[in-house]
C-alpha cells in the first residue's frame, strides 16, 4: 500500500505567508503605539489633578497659593552655604503630597521653604536626589536622573505659569501676571497670589502645563523690549546655549524639580505649545553649526543677595510649554481642572489664559 507523505511549504507559499505575518504587524504597531500613547496621556493626566489637589489644599492652609520663588538679601542657608537659590513650587507642596519627611529636611536647612537654598548643602542633596513620579510624565524619554556638580537629580515635567513674558522687576518689585510670583522684600510678603486676585476666573487661568525635560535654554542675555518678542527674535537677545554637561543635544533646563528659577520649573504663555523658538547652532551661540535648536530664554537670571534684589535688572522669560504626546499639551487652570490644549490655540487665547488678571475671554480654540 502506497504511504502518504505531507505536502511541504513551497518556497512562494512561505513567502505569502512571511508577507501576511508582516503586513498584519504594520497594522498592529500603529495601533499598539496608539493605545501606550493614550495611556500616557491619561497619565500625565492625572498627575495634572493631583497638583491641582495639592495647590487647593496649600491654598485652604495657608489662604493664598505657593508664590513661584521667595528671594532675600541673605544668600547663606542655615549651614553657612552660600545659597543663590530659591526653593520651587514643588517644594513647596511636599506637605500635600505626601512627602513630609523631605519637607522637614528643607526646613532644617532653609530655616524654611521660604529660606535661601544652597546646592552646595549635602542636605539639599537628600530632597532633590529623590524621584517623585508625579512630577514626571510617562511619555518623556529623558527623565533619568541627571549629575549638578555634586548632586544626582531629577527632571520636571510640569512648569506653574509664571506669567506671560515679564517676570520681576529687580528695581521697583513689580511682578508678573501669572498665577505663580517671585517675592522679595521689596513686596513686604512672601505670600502667593489669593483666590480673589485671579478676577479673570480660576476656570479661565493656567496653573500648570507640561515642559520637555532637559531643554535647552539662553540665559541672563540681553535686554529685550518689554513687547511681546517673536520666537525668530530670541536669539537675537545673546548668549549662549546651555547644554547639559556632557551632552551636545539636552540641555540643562527643566533638569530639577527642587529649583525655582522659571527655565527650570516654570512655564510663560509668550508662545503657543509647543511653538518653534529657533537658535541655529554655531558662532556665538554655540553648538553644532547648521543645526537649529529649540530654546527656552531668561533675560536675567533670578537669585539672592545684592546681586539680584534691588539692581537696575528685569526678568523676562520665554519659557514655552511642550510635551512628547501628539498635537498639544496637558494643561492644569487654577479651579483644578485638567484640559489637553492643542498646538493650534492662538497666541491671544493662550496669553490670555497665561494672565490672572487681564480681562481676557478665552477664545473658540480653547
Amino acid at each position: 500500500m502506497r504511504r502518504l507523505h505531507p505536502r511541504a511549504f513551497t518556497l512562494i507559499e512561505l513567502l505569502v505567508v512571511i508577507a501576511i505575518i508582516a503586513i498584519l504587524i504594520g497594522l498592529l504597531l500603529p495601533a499598539v503605539q496608539k493605545v501606550r500613547g493614550a495611556a500616557a496621556r491619561l497619565s500625565c493626566q492625572n498627575n495634572l489633578k493631583q497638583l491641582g489637589l495639592a495647590l487647593h489644599n496649600y491654598q485652604t492652609a495657608l489662604d493664598s497659593f505657593p508664590p513661584a520663588a521667595t528671594y532675600s538679601y541673605t544668600n547663606k542657608d542655615v549651614n553657612g552655604v552660600t545659597a543663590n537659590e530659591s526653593w520651587a513650587v514643588g517644594a513647596r507642596l511636599l506637605p500635600y503630597i505626601e512627602q513630609d519627611n523631605s519637607a522637614a529636611v528643607i526646613t532644617k536647612v532653609s530655616g524654611n521653604v521660604n529660606g535661601p537654598r544652597g546646592d552646595g548643602d549635602p542636605a539639599v542633596s537628600t530632597v532633590v536626589q529623590q524621584r517623585l513620579p508625579l512630577f514626571i510624565c510617562p511619555s518623556d524619554p529623558n527623565t533619568a536622573p541627571v549629575t549638578d556638580g555634586s548632586n544626582s537629580i531629577y527632571p520636571i515635567n510640569y512648569g506653574f505659569n509664571f506669567g506671560t513674558w515679564m517676570l520681576y522687576n529687580w528695581s521697583t518689585g513689580a511682578q508678573g501676571d501669572g498665577t505663580f510670583l517671585i517675592t522679595t522684600p521689596l513686596n513686604g510678603s512672601t505670600a502667593g497670589v489669593r483666590i480673589a486676585a485671579v478676577t479673570d476666573g480660576l476656570s479661565n487661568t493656567l496653573a500648570v502645563s507640561e515642559v520637555k525635560a532637559l531643554t535647552l535654554s539662553l540665559k541672563s542675555a540681553g535686554t529685550p523690549p518689554a513687547s511681546y518678542p517673536s520666537p525668530g527674535s530670541i536669539q537675537g537677545y545673546g548668549s549662549t546655549l546651555k547644554f547639559l554637561s556632557g551632552s551636545t543635544t539636552l540641555g540643562s533646563g527643566h533638569k530639577e524639580w527642587g529649583d525655582a528659577r522659571v527655565v527650570q520649573t516654570g512655564i510663560t504663555a509668550t508662545f503657543p505649545p509647543n511653538t518653534l523658538v529657533p537658535c541655529p547652532g554655531g558662532g556665538s551661540a554655540g553648538g553644532t553649526s547648521g543645526v537649529t535648536y529649540d530654546v527656552d530664554y531668561n533675560s536675567f537670571t533670578e537669585g539672592n543677595g545684592t546681586t539680584y534684589i534691588g539692581t537696575a535688572n528685569t526678568t523676562y522669560a520665554a519659557v514655552t510649554a511642550r510635551s512628547h504626546h501628539t498635537s498639544g499639551v496637558n494643561a492644569l487652570l487654577m479651579d483644578g481642572s485638567v484640559r489637553f490644549v492643542n498646538n493650534s490655540i492662538s497666541t491671544q487665547t493662550w496669553q490670555g489664559l497665561g494672565t490672572r488678571a487681564g480681562g481676557e475671554v478665552p477664545g473658540s480654540d480653547f
